[in-house]
């Protein structure tokens, strides 16, 4: 009965292939659920870019040539600053939206153009969100101070 070990053998094979198989099969089934990060204000929501590094800040959408209308690149900061934003390297115009820690609408910048460079803006409280969107987005869902956003991430 020298098969049976040869036998054994092969079942282990087939059972460790089996489970490789069904791993494989629940971590695609993960990545199907896995959600992009998003932004929501008055009912919309925005695939959000998110910046919440100082590099990633800093950079901002400067160079970048435009952003999506259903697109925004939103600011995350460790605390609440009063942090200004300008139009350095910019090549199109947006809106700019200040957040405070419960993600309620400080203030606000519509229509910044890349020809106020070197002005900046600032909220008019400390913020630790922000958030930009194509120029025209906050007056065409009439946003405004109090409104309550959230970060999907």
């Amino acid at each position: 009965m020298k098969v049976q070990p040869f036998i054994i053998a092969g079942l282990g094979l087939i059972l460790i292939g089996a489970g490789f198989y069904f791993r494989a099969d629940v971590n695609q089934k993960s990545a199907a659920i896995v959600l992009e990060p998003s932004f929501t204000i008055r009912g919309t929501e925005f695939k959000a870019i998110i910046s919440d590094t100082p590099a990633l800040r800093k950079k901002g959408l400067s160079g970048r040539e435009s952003l999506g209308a259903g697109q925004a690149m939103v600011f995350i900061f460790d605390r609440p600053e009063l942090v200004g934003f300008w139009m350095k390297d910019m090549r199109f115009s947006i809106d700019i939206l200040f957040l405070d820690d419960s993600m309620r609408v400080i203030s606000f910048a519509r229509n910044v153009s890349p020809q106020t460079f070197p002005e900046s803006f600032y909220p008019d409280a400390p913020a630790r969100y922000v958030v930009e969107f194509v120029a025209g987005t906050l007056d065409r869902l009439g946003v405004k101070k109090g409104d309550l956003t959230e970060i999907r991430l």
